[in-house]
């Protein structure tokens, strides 16, 4: 995964149950993803947070296009 780099000036930073909530997936589910390292994530003295604006990239390089 390459280097995260966020605008904290701009960027919202996430808990997981608000990405949870953000996607309508289960808590685990973005749990699971982020053990994978297929959802990027900050680790802010134990605790976990989301950069609203990597999730997005990240979901966007899942779509997949009818063809």
């Amino acid at each position: 995964m390459s280097e995260m780099r966020i605008d904290l000036e701009n960027d919202e930073l996430l808990k997981p149950e608000e990405v949870a909530e953000k996607l309508r997936v289960s808590l685990s589910w973005v749990h699971n993803k982020r053990r994978a390292g297929k959802l990027p994530y900050l680790q802010l003295d134990g605790m976990v947070r989301f950069s609203r604006t990597q999730v997005e990239a990240t979901l966007q390089q899942l779509v997949v296009q009818a063809g």
